[in-house]
């Protein structure tokens, strides 16, 4: 298979496994809708007594927030296996673009959002900073980390990482519906447009 071929045959892939991170958030979040419903529908005076105590559309909320929480964790994980396979793509063809002779792919790949990002650019000699989702998407993958690590809250190493200018610390991030949709896009059209970048070069 060609380069090129094979790099969009990559971002093809990487495309669909996104957009089917949506549809099963949207699929889970009915799943949970129906069985909270279906659960704590009282039964008799006694329950629905106590379920008036209990603010069912907190457990509603609590899941939507879970999951498109979860779903954003795995966005991240897709995007950095796309951006693992087309290195080790291009690196399989043009072995010489490593700069050492002991430089692994694991390092490049580990050196944090930034340092991934100016090899890529070194390895593959496209201009990413004209690409606007590019900020964004260093931004993302340090929500990530604190979604996994800091309870969502920012703390001194997001900012550090993200270049984030809005968020203080101590801020939580909020992982409702609207941010997993809004940074499906970013990580959707960040791919798109470098994978049409990468194409065009390698043609």
């Amino acid at each position: 298979m060609e380069l090129h071929d094979e790099i969009e045959h990559l971002t093809r892939y990487t495309l669909h496994e996104l957009a089917v991170c949506v549809t099963i958030a949207a699929v889970a979040k009915e799943s949970a809708k129906t069985y909270f419903k279906d659960t704590l529908e009282p039964v008799n005076e006694e329950t629905k007594k106590l379920l008036d105590k209990i603010d069912v559309a907190l457990f509603l909320e609590d899941s939507d927030t879970l999951i498109s929480k979860w779903v954003f964790i795995n966005f991240v994980a897709i995007y950095e296996a796309w951006t693992s396979d087309i290195l080790r793509a291009i690196l399989r063809k043009y072995p010489q673009k490593l700069k050492k002779e002991k430089e692994e792919l694991r390092g490049i790949l580990y050196g944090g959002p930034k340092g991934v990002t100016k090899r890529l650019q070194e390895i593959t000699s496209i201009e990413m900073g004209n690409i606007p989702e590019l900020a964004e998407v260093i931004r993302l993958k340090a929500v990530r980390d604190i979604l996994l690590h800091n309870k969502g809250i920012v703390n001194k190493t997001y900012l550090r990482k993200s270049g984030d200018t809005k968020a203080t610390e101590g801020d939580k991030i909020k992982t409702d519906a609207h941010f997993l949709l809004v940074n499906c896009c970013i990580f959707n059209s960040f791919v798109i447009k470098v994978s049409d970048e990468l194409v065009k070069k390698y043609k």
